[in-house]
């Protein structure tokens, strides 16, 4: 994360902290708009269930895998500690990753960026030290601070149990607290992030 926290471009800055700290997809937040965000009490969410909007020009179904992907997804604490959503506040375009919507498939040209970022650092390993690990890794430190259920529908995954299918698969405003406060994955140094000067450029 220490490299990633040095970048002065925001898919390289961001991306990987955002994988990690909610469990989206890569391919989820390359589509995110700056009304996705939504607060929620006291804490802050993407909201990714609704359609894309294009000002004066007809919507656009979101790309989503499957139907339990259209969530909503708590931001932990710290990513506004860090600055992330006051960032995400400020963008102004359709998409907050823009660079992505130059080509005719983003979420393929996102996968190649990740991935070449990862090889220079010499951390990728075919099919095992992917971008997409940061989702599995979410997934395992959700496990440890809140239930196995909102972790399911944080990741947008059913949840494995009978039990867990009732009630809503939206998570409720305690849900959202509680990973907002959750303890930090404590094999994880997030101190780079924590920089008072970020230098930022699209």
């Amino acid at each position: 994360l220490q490299h990633a926290a040095a970048s002065s471009t925001p898919h390289e800055k961001w991306l990987p902290l955002l994988g990690l700290l909610t469990g989206m997809r890569l391919a989820e937040m390359v589509y995110l708009q700056p009304r996705d965000l939504v607060q929620v009490r006291d804490d802050w969410t993407l909201d990714i269930r609704t359609d894309l909007e294009f000002g004066d020009d007809e919507d656009k179904e979101r790309p989503i895998k499957n139907a339990n992907s259209r969530r909503v997804v708590a931001l932990h604490g710290f990513l506004v500690e860090c600055g992330f959503v006051k960032w995400m506040q400020e963008q102004k375009g359709e998409f907050i990753f823009p660079r992505y919507h130059r080509v005719a498939d983003p979420a393929d040209q996102a996968q190649k960026d990740m991935g070449r970022v990862m090889r220079a650092l010499g951390i990728h390993r075919p099919h095992v030290a992917v971008f997409h690990s940061l989702r599995h890794n979410a997934k395992d430190w959700l496990r440890q601070v809140v239930s196995e259920r909102t972790a399911d529908i944080q990741c947008g995954h059913v949840p494995q149990s009978v039990g867990g299918r009732y009630g809503f698969l939206t998570l409720q405003p305690n849900e959202i607290s509680e990973i907002a406060l959750a303890r930090l994955p404590n094999e994880v140094d997030f101190s780079a992030y924590l920089d008072p000067n970020p230098k930022l450029r699209v």
